[in-house]
């Protein structure tokens, strides 16, 4: 899981920095 979870972090942080850490807090809490 935590790989996905890395490769998820690097896409959005392609894709927008910002996102990055919303997409992981809900992973967090998810988690």
């Amino acid at each position: 899981v935590f790989q996905h979870l890395q490769d998820i972090q690097k896409y959005v942080h392609i894709i927008a920095p910002k996102s990055e850490v919303e997409l992981l807090k809900v992973y967090e809490v998810k988690d």
